[in-house]
């Protein structure tokens, strides 16, 4: 049940905007991609060609919806952090074909998905891997769509839905997570932002062991990058170097993070990311350095409020996320056990 709401979560977070990650990984960054050589247009050993593969990721993952979770209200909770959004941002003209909006068959839900991916998501990885920037793996791909295929109805479909390496809404949680299907290996040369989260945007078509898609924002430093610019790969700043997550940026490698006082001169530095247990009332969060301080033990980080650990919420009590709840489940707004595409 945890492994249903933690995916959940991630797609709550981060889905509907370019924003909130606080994952391991630089500020927010993904790992370098997958190992396997790339297929370049898509001709593979097996699996979908680049050009069919999102269709055809689409028609597994409203097959797997449907066949498992078909309820109006399980229909309308996995699409909740789209249609929930703004109704004038990215996805203003996809939000009106989404329920509670519109009622949406499973006959017209491949071509919902594909356009929501297609906005953000996979999309863009599809069209960097189109234009050379980045590789494509058919056979990863594959494998990703026979887990929607095969899953069992419960936590394994719920888990499959949600996986933002394969064809998740959400992005990959970040640090050693990334999408299966596509690798990035550039350390130089030109780079495009892709609008999968935070570390999508940031490292870009880059290999972001290496280096990050650096914007400039007219003075000769990088700025913050939008999905519309195009960049250059510069390095990323080593353990111990200089960092900065804010203008000008400078990116630290994955597995690193930007921490305050830890750079040279008494400046913010790249170091390890280490996680220790955190009691109730502890600092969780560094709003300097955007980055978790640990893990809460007892309950949950507060990201948006004390940056503190707090207690987790019995059931019946308000919540606004799973984590906050002592079940994991978060209803409507209320603390309780999720029966989520478990056929209850």
């Amino acid at each position: 049940m945890y492994g249903i709401m933690n995916r959940y979560l991630s797609v709550l977070l981060l889905v509907n905007g370019m924003v909130f990650c606080a994952c391991p990984g630089g500020a927010g960054g993904e790992s370098a991609e997958g190992e396997g050589e790339g297929e370049g247009e898509g001709e593979g050993e097996s699996g979908p060609i680049l050009d069919q593969m999102l269709p055809e990721a689409s028609v597994a993952l409203c097959d797997a919806l449907y066949r498992c979770c078909p309820s109006d209200e399980e229909i309308t909770r996995f699409f909740s952090v789209v249609a929930n959004g703004d109704p004038d941002g990215i996805f203003a003209d996809v939000i009106p074909r989404l329920p509670p909006n519109a009622t949406l068959s499973v006959e017209e839900c491949p071509a919902v998905v594909t356009d929501i991916h297609t906005i953000k998501g996979i999309g863009p990885f599809v069209a960097a891997a189109r234009d050379g920037l980045i590789d494509y793996d058919s056979s990863q791909a594959e494998a990703c769509i026979n887990v929607l295929e095969t899953a069992a109805c419960g936590e394994d479909v719920a888990n499959a839905l949600f996986d933002g390496t394969c064809f998740g809404l959400g992005p990959p949680d970040g640090g050693e997570q990334q999408r299966s299907m596509f690798s990035r290996d550039a350390a130089a040369g030109t780079c495009r932002p892709l609008a999968d989260g935070f570390g999508g945007l940031f490292y870009g078509t880059c290999d972001p062991v290496h280096a990050f898609c650096c914007v400039d924002q007219g003075d000769g430093q990088c700025g913050f990058p939008s999905v519309d610019d195009a960049g250059e790969c510069v390095p990323v700043a080593p353990e111990g170097a200089a960092c900065s997550p804010f203008n000008p940026v400078l990116l630290c490698a994955t597995g690193l993070e930007c921490v305050p006082g830890a750079g040279p001169n008494g400046g913010d530095g790249c170091v390890a990311k280490t996680y220790v247990a955190l009691a109730p009332g502890e600092t969780c969060y560094d709003v300097n350095g955007l980055g978790l301080l640990g893990f809460c033990e007892q309950g949950w980080c507060d990201v948006t409020g004390s940056n503190a650990c707090e207690a987790s919420r019995d059931d019946g009590e308000v919540c606004q996320t799973p984590d906050q709840c002592r079940s994991r489940g978060c209803i409507d707004g209320v603390c309780g056990v999720d029966d989520f595409c478990l056929g209850k």
